[in-house]
């Protein structure tokens, strides 16, 4: 064994979407704007097919961000339609906090 600790296994979703640069559950040290940092807190739940996660630092992202980091991680296709508290949004759309984010793809429409 090396002098160095061994890192436990990280789960990857919550990796993929921790932000470079430190953690956003943490205020600010000088009180900053409080409302940068409560969006930044805010939780957001993520959906697609079996996976199911809440994230703490994802309010203030865009929908795109989260499609792009968690594409491989959820197995989200490209073309999967984004819903956001059921209500379909484009890429463009920022998350708030207590959101729900859901991607999903129609599949065997009957017609």
């Amino acid at each position: 064994m090396s002098d160095q600790e061994q890192k436990p296994a990280d789960d990857d979703a919550q990796q993929a979407a921790q932000p470079a640069g430190g953690d956003a559950a943490q205020p600010a040290a000088d009180g900053g704007d409080a409302a940068k940092s409560d969006s930044a807190q805010g939780q957001v739940q993520v959906i697609h097919g079996a996976n199911n996660q809440t994230f703490e630092n994802l309010a203030g992202s865009s929908v795109q961000d989260v499609r792009d980091t968690l594409a491989e991680v959820f197995n989200i296709p490209g073309d999967a339609q984004a819903l956001v508290n059921g209500e379909n949004v484009g890429g463009n759309y920022r998350l708030r906090a207590q959101d729900t984010l859901e991607f999903i793809k129609q599949a065997g429409v009957k017609g």
